[in-house]
């Protein structure tokens, strides 16, 4: 599989992103958006390595190669006008969004405001609790020490305790944890990542999805907490064409494990559409 490095510069930042050629003539468009928000395209690639079609990795501002942000205090929405550039920079055909966790909320927008660009798409282990359902949920199921570890990365925005929460807290939203070669891989912007919380716990209730026009695929893991223990598998019912698929003994990084049956679902999904 053909992967090339590239940049792209919108208003004076440098995006890297990385294209995954086709196999196949007149295949597919797909552009992923990774999670946090502020991780990079670590925990994407692998699994779609074998995804028939052209498939862009998009690597947030500070994460990977992409230069930082210097405005930090408007860093998420900043973002989002960035990748909504980004995208209509890099599409030469409509565009399949996969999106992960809480990048749902990024890819929501860009199917409302490109709705000419964005044709269809794919959802994966979407999170819309917020980061009190999530505190709630690692108090209930979890000692203390992890309690206050999620509540000091989430609430009280402390870098410092970035490092613990990977290494402890990360690995519960998973029957099978993310593997050391993945996690050393991945790279993150604490600046995005907060800004967003801020603007999550903002907008996030005020959403409003059914209103999209594209064709959707949800695919959920049967033992990720954020969808059966905060309740956002709700998603598929707002969103009035969408597809719901759930993977048995599959968290939050089902696309890890279960590469293979992605693959196949999202090609049948997107055939299926066209």
């Amino acid at each position: 599989m053909e992967v090339t490095a590239n940049t792209l510069t919108i208003n004076g930042l440098t995006h890297c992103y990385y294209r995954q050629l086709s196999f196949t003539a007149n295949a597919p468009l797909y552009i992923a958006i990774p999670g946090g928000p502020g991780l990079n395209h670590a925990l994407f690639r692998p699994a779609l390595e074998n995804l028939n079609g052209e498939v862009i990795y998009f690597d947030p501002p500070g994460t990977g190669s992409s230069s930082a942000l210097c405005e930090q205090n408007n860093t998420f929405n900043m973002w989002l006008g960035h990748i909504e550039a980004f995208v209509k920079n890099i599409a030469d055909r409509p565009v399949v969004i996969i999106c992960h966790s809480a990048s749902v909320i990024v890819a929501t927008k860009l199917a409302s405001t490109l709705p000419n660009v964005v044709d269809k798409l794919v959802i994966i282990s979407p999170v819309l609790g917020g980061p009190d359902s999530l505190i709630k949920y690692i108090k209930e199921s979890s000692n203390p020490q992890y309690s206050a570890v999620a509540k000091a990365l989430w609430l009280q925005k402390s870098v410092d305790a970035l490092p613990e929460y990977l290494q402890h807290v990360f690995p519960m939203y998973d029957p099978q944890p993310a593997p050391p070669s993945v996690l050393n891989n991945l790279t993150f912007n604490a600046d995005l990542f907060f800004t967003f919380v801020d603007a999550w716990l903002k907008e996030n209730r005020q959403l409003n999805l059914g209103i999209l026009q594209q064709r959707c695929l949800v695919i959920l893991g049967d033992s990720d907490p954020f969808n059966h223990r905060i309740n956002v598998n709700h998603i598929a019912h707002q969103l009035a064409s969408a597809q719901q698929v759930s993977y048995t003994n599959a968290g939050h990084n089902l696309m890890l494990h279960h590469s293979e049956r992605l693959t196949q679902d999202i090609e049948k999904f997107v055939s299926a559409c066209s």
